[in-house]
């Protein structure tokens, strides 16, 4: 007798962020999706969280298909397989797949805009959309199956001696455009991804933290900040304190705020918590006596009848352009280069490669050594103490006395200054 089925708790709209905020409970359950019916997440006692496909043999008994975590599986994908899986086998094989894969690349990218990304994240989608704009201007008319490896290998490094950022993000978003052709039809199963195979471009800029100068010309800056510009520069120095990302900070909502922690539901790797620190609460603060009542976001860009809205990108562009001309920074200086800072500040003052991690919530260590750099200062002062307790272990007696510690190293909240104008940490 096959084992019960969990018990099923209704539907909804299945996403990385809606399945990592499912609670566990003593008992399985599941959730099915809105779109596909047949998918479904099963929440574990222990954690974990399975997609899985309901199932129904010829004797009416329904069964669960274990398809993989909902970590290493994407939903769209899922839900790919969910219906191929409960469709007829005669409309499974998709015998259009003929008719199909002669048709314009245009039309291609605009289901899988429609099927596979609008399952992800509204700013997944939004760069997803930007990225498909510039591809279809050279690819767009082409016949899906016309397209060659050499081809995208071409167009992806001549784009790539101009910005090789932009190049990395529209060959990946080919490459999982033509995985989704060949799961859903319009290219055979055989038929190679042409977007296979190209490795990401070096970039001319390697990023760095600001300088001490830096910080001390930004700080400068962002304590003269008024009117809807100190709405701007809050921004910065919420990102100098906590490490966020620009737009995690830009959408931030009250309701995310919660004492000395937020919470955010859609954070680039799902739901996170954030700390916060002293310097943090009082921005926090800061921007709760300036709040209306009937206010959504923390730092609101623009309020109306209606309500307000968050910061735009292009808003927060226009500010950090500002700044660097004002500041006199390079013109390669990135506004994400402040949690370059955040983390190699943290490193600096003592904390261990684990404890950078996680305040940056990276999966693993090894992402956050590419946010890591330690100064010249720093280097030079940690030699000398490494000498003075070698020579002090070897019995020898030092005609000079290295530093205890590196008193230059200050946190951006000291090194810029109280927001009123006056210098030093007041906290």
């Amino acid at each position: 007798m096959p084992d019960p089925l969990p018990v099923n708790r209704g539907s909804r709209r299945l996403s990385k962020p809606t399945i990592d905020a499912l609670p566990t409970e003593s008992n399985p359950y599941r959730i099915h999706d809105a779109k596909v019916s047949s998918l479904a997440v099963v929440v574990n006692p222990n954690g974990s969280k399975r997609l899985s496909i309901l199932s129904q043999d010829s004797a009416g008994e329904l069964s669960l298909k274990d398809i993989g975590s909902f970590r290493r599986t994407q939903v769209g994908h899922a839900r790919a397989l969910a219906r191929r899986a409960t469709q007829p086998e005669s409309v499974s094989r998709r015998p259009d797949t003929d008719r199909l894969q002669h048709e314009p690349v245009r039309r291609l990218a605009q289901c899988f805009l429609d099927e596979h990304v609008s399952t992800l994240k509204p700013i997944t989608g939004y760069y997803y959309a930007g990225s498909l704009r510039r591809t279809l201007k050279v690819f767009g008319e082409r016949e899906i199956c016309s397209i060659e490896p050499h081809e995208i290998a071409h167009w992806s490094f001549e784009l790539a001696t101009r910005a090789p950022g932009t190049a990395d993000t529209d060959t990946a978003v080919l490459r999982s455009m033509f995985r989704y052709a060949g799961e859903s039809g319009w290219l055979p199963p055989d038929h190679v991804n042409p977007a296979d195979g190209i490795k990401r471009h070096s970039r001319k800029y390697v990023a760095q933290p600001f300088s001490l100068e830096e910080l001390l010309s930004i700080g400068a800056v962002l304590n003269k900040a008024d009117g809807d510009d100190l709405v701007l520069a809050h921004i910065i120095w919420f990102m100098g304190y906590t490490g966020c990302r620009t737009g995690e900070v830009r959408d931030l909502r009250w309701s995310s705020v919660h004492n000395d922690r937020l919470v955010l539901a859609e954070a680039k790797r799902g739901r996170c918590e954030v700390d916060l620190n002293e310097a943090a609460r009082e921005i926090i603060c800061r921007r709760r006596k300036a709040a209306r009542s009937d206010d959504e976001f923390v730092f609101p860009g623009r309020r109306s009848t209606s309500g307000d809205v968050a910061v735009s990108g292009s808003m927060m562009s226009n500010y950090w352009r500002r700044i660097k001309q004002v500041a006199r920074l390079g013109k390669h200086r990135r506004l994400y280069d402040m949690r370059h800072t955040f983390a190699s500040q943290g490193v600096m003052i003592g904390l261990t490669d684990a404890q950078v991690t996680s305040l940056l919530r990276h999966r693993n260590v090894s992402s956050a050594d590419r946010y890591i750099y330690v100064s010249d200062p720093f280097t030079q002062d940690a030699a000398e103490n490494v000498a003075a307790e070698v020579s002090r272990l070897m019995g020898d007696t030092l005609p000079w006395r290295p530093t205890s510690e590196c008193k230059w190293i200050r946190w951006a909240m000291n090194v810029w200054g109280d927001r009123d104008g006056t210098q030093g940490n007041k906290w």
